[in-house]
């Protein structure tokens, strides 16, 4: 790719990226204006199923749309995936600061915030996610970087990233998995459990992330982007 094409090729995908972080903290301003008008804390306000329904509908076409770009900016898997990341990241980044402009919200980067609902809720302090996104664009260089020595993945490679993402999957998710378990353990009626669920999420407020799951997922992921990124090295030297 010729340097032009390259800068015009980052300045879109940067643009996008920044345009739909915008759009999504445009959403969520409505939504807090209604749910939250005193401005967001824990516990969770009463939804209706209909827009609870929406905002998982609306979380996967948010996923959906970065595969599109994905799939319409880059050739082959890896590079795809890269941008995958590389958008993913871009657009957390800047929802936060819509939001921050906005609302002048969060007040600091330990604040909690409900981060995704599917297919649990997810929480943690704004820093965590913002914190991924570093190793998500690391993990996106080296998968390039491995696209460009016209090498594949290895299995270590993709241990080393599924590790990362259940690590990481389980900081965000372990309070409200613990949750959902202690509320239906006694309930032996099925049809009850969403009620018990809902009724236990409204009064639910975070009360530790656990720093070391998350650290060692981070750690994990630039893990995973070490060993691309020197594999692809090596093969370049080589050649």
């Amino acid at each position: 790719m010729e340097t032009g094409s390259r800068v015009r090729w980052w300045l879109a995908l940067v643009v996008f990226g920044v345009a739909m972080g915008a759009l999504e903290g445009i959403v969520v301003v409505y939504l807090r204006e209604l749910y939250y008008p005193g401005g967001f804390v824990f516990p969770l306000a009463p939804m209706p199923r209909a827009i609870y329904l929406a905002e998982l509908a609306r979380e996967a076409c948010t996923l959906l749309m970065l595969g599109g770009l994905a799939a319409l900016a880059a050739t082959g898997f890896l590079r795809q995936f890269a941008v995958f990341l590389w958008s993913f990241a871009i657009w957390d980044v800047a929802y936060y600061a819509a939001l921050k402009l906005a609302l002048d919200w969060p007040a600091s980067w330990l604040t909690w915030d409900i981060l995704f609902l599917l297919p649990v809720p997810w929480v943690g302090p704004v820093l965590s996610p913002l914190l991924y996104c570093t190793a998500m664009c690391a993990v996106g260089w080296g998968a390039w970087r491995l696209a460009d020595a016209g090498l594949r993945l290895r299995g270590g490679e993709v241990c080393w990233m599924a590790a990362s993402v259940a690590l990481v999957l389980w900081a965000f998710m372990e309070e409200p998995l613990q949750l959902i378990a202690r509320t239906v353990a006694p309930e032996p009626d099925r049809a009850r459990h969403t009620e018990l669920v809902t009724a236990a999420f409204q009064s639910y407020v975070p009360v530790r992330f656990n720093w070391t799951v998350f650290s060692a997922g981070l750690c994990a992921g630039f893990a995973a982007a070490w060993r691309m990124g020197r594999r692809a090295a090596v093969a370049r030297i080589r050649h």
